[in-house]
């Protein structure tokens, strides 16, 4: 069965195009022009110039401009296209210089690769992510440690806090990118404490007035230091709030209810739980029942009810145990 060139060329599933030696669209298929959103009767005739305004002009004059003057016989290149309804295209075009002298023509392919370029688009895209993410972690966890070894009487601390916030986190329904990234401030939350004197610190007494007021400013002084690194999240902020209360009554802004952000709120309550639950230089611990009256009794004033009610889920009906001193690590 013979197929005729101008039916092959017609119902070829890809686009097709041919171009004079001067340059000027002598045929094009509908599908090549359904590329650019016109019509085959709109290129005939007109120089190639004449659709620029949809082209990437750089990219597209070089290689056309080099199969005129003979400088390749063939080119292949991904280009950008306006479409004409407004809509940006990626288009993969070949093109290939048939004859000789003024008998020469240019011969294209061309096909729509828009849905290609924006999947390895994204790919690449994902892939940077991961490389930051991965590159965000290593820093807080040097970070962290950095805080550990200046003030070893609350060592781990700041990852057990970090574990808690997670779980409940996850027990309130976060998505596991939200939890994880819980996790990840708990390791900071008490970066500030490495401008306070490690006598403050590990002094083995209840503190004064004046000592007090002084370990109050880790939250301001963390949200300082954090503030000056580029994180895709609002860590600084979330550091920065950590000792908020619902009610206002928390430092050091008095921020209130919806003005609290929500990883702030799930922050508050893992701190306080694993802070009573724990050994402190100034006081033997507590323990985890000591913590959740105190939190039940303040839940829906001092402390957001729903991340209350979690933490009593997670303790009273899952039997969750506390993360060991020597436990999980991020």
């Amino acid at each position: 069965m013979k197929i005729s060139f101008q039916t092959f060329f017609d119902q070829c599933a890809v686009g097709m195009g041919i171009l004079d030696a001067n340059g000027c669209w002598l045929r094009v298929n509908r599908q090549f022009a359904d590329l650019l959103g016109l019509s085959p009767e709109q290129l005939i005739g007109q120089p190639w110039r004449a659709v620029s305004d949809v082209h990437d002009v750089p990219v597209a004059q070089s290689w056309i401009d080099r199969l005129h003057a003979g400088d390749v016989d063939a080119c292949h290149v991904e280009m950008r296209c306006l479409h004409a309804d407004g809509q940006s295209r990626w288009i993969e075009v070949a093109g290939s210089m048939i004859g000789n002298g003024q008998e020469r023509v240019l011969a294209v392919l061309a096909q729509d690769v828009t849905r290609r370029h924006l999947a390895e688009t994204r790919l690449l895209e994902s892939e940077a992510w991961d490389r930051f993410e991965s590159g965000m972690q290593s820093t807080l966890r040097v970070v962290a440690h950095m805080v550990e070894m200046r003030d070893p009487y609350t060592s781990g601390h700041e990852r057990r806090v970090g574990v808690i916030a997670c779980d409940i986190a996850r027990e309130m329904g976060w998505d596991d990118s939200r939890c994880s990234h819980m996790e990840l401030i708990g390791l900071v939350h008490d970066i500030g404490k490495i401008a306070i004197p490690v006598e403050i610190l590990s002094k083995p007494s209840h503190l004064t007035e004046l000592e007090y007021a002084l370990i109050k400013t880790h939250a301001e002084r963390g949200h300082a230091i954090l503030n000056t690194v580029a994180f895709p999240l609002p860590i600084a902020e979330i550091v920065y709030q950590h000792h908020e209360r619902m009610d206002g009554s928390g430092y050091p802004r008095g921020l209130r209810g919806n003005q609290i952000l929500p990883e702030a709120r799930v922050l508050a309550v893992a701190d306080v739980l694993e802070s009573m639950s724990s050994h402190r230089p100034y006081r033997p611990a507590l323990g985890v029942q000591a913590a959740l009256t105190e939190l039940c009794a303040h839940s829906g004033t001092k402390f957001d009810a729903n991340v209350v009610s979690a933490m009593l889920r997670l303790i009273t009906e899952q039997n969750y145990q506390l993360p060991a001193r020597d436990g999980s690590c991020v």
